[in-house]
């Protein structure tokens, strides 16, 4: 098994750092859906949090089938975080966006990658989406590699859209990894694959960024997450981190 995707507890430890070095905050609240994505992204923050000396006065998890996550919200805002982390998806974002800003609260709203994602905007409305913040892959158009950009332009030559989603890269890498095992082996034997890709297969080209290689588990080598803003006209912006 491989994959060419970014690891959760990569963003955990970015999303802990950026709350502290970047929003300043002391005092972090972490929400998930009890999905295994988001109870694991939200597990990995709270670890990196306390080893960045980030008091966690906050942990616990929705319902995603609820609409109304007013409770949750007044039980964190009578606790005074200076800044909330949600891991869950972005329907479920949109709303606590919503009703957080209904409520009156002022902590930093911050999200992770399952919330890189047009939709929350118009679940939350711009109001009240404006000023989050989300941690994620960065988007393609932010991708300085000389083949994310190739692969940027070809996309919108074929399909007249702009590339919007990251994932679409990953899913470029993930063929292209594919390739280059089927190639460097003159093989389609997925042994001899696998025996490749893990003992000499790295520093491939991606068009997310450098693959360095792939670890014992199949997991890669290598990874980048940034940070972005969501501005009052509901783009996003990266933001530039400490």
């Amino acid at each position: 098994f491989f994959r060419v995707c970014f690891l959760d507890d990569r963003q955990g430890l970015f999303a802990a750092n950026f709350m502290k070095e970047d929003l300043g905050a002391q005092k972090v609240a972490i929400l998930h859906d009890n999905s295994t994505y988001a109870q694991g992204l939200a597990e990995h923050t709270a670890r990196y949090a306390k080893e960045a000396g980030l008091e966690v006065v906050f942990m616990d998890a929705i319902n995603p089938e609820d609409t109304d996550f007013t409770p949750t919200l007044t039980k964190i805002k009578e606790i005074g975080p200076d800044a909330l982390y949600f891991t869950g998806y972005h329907p479920q974002g949109g709303l606590l966006l919503k009703q957080a800003k209904d409520l009156g609260t002022t902590f930093k709203f911050v999200m992770g990658n399952a919330c890189n994602n047009p939709e929350l905007v118009e679940i939350a409305g711009v109001d009240a989406a404006a000023g989050a913040y989300f941690t994620t892959e960065p988007l393609p158009k932010d991708i300085e590699y000389p083949e994310a950009q190739a692969f940027v332009e070809a996309f919108q030559e074929k399909y007249g859209e702009e590339l919007s989603s990251i994932w679409w890269l990953m899913v470029a890498d993930a063929f292209n990894v594919i390739a280059a095992a089927i190639e460097a082996t003159g093989s389609t034997d997925s042994d001899a694959m696998a025996q490749y890709l893990h003992t000499e297969f790295a520093d491939y080209p991606g068009v997310t960024g450098p693959i360095l290689g792939f670890d014992q588990n199949g997991d890669r080598l290598g990874t980048v997450h940034i940070a972005y803003i969501i501005n009052e006209d509901g783009s996003f912006s990266p933001v530039p981190t400490k």
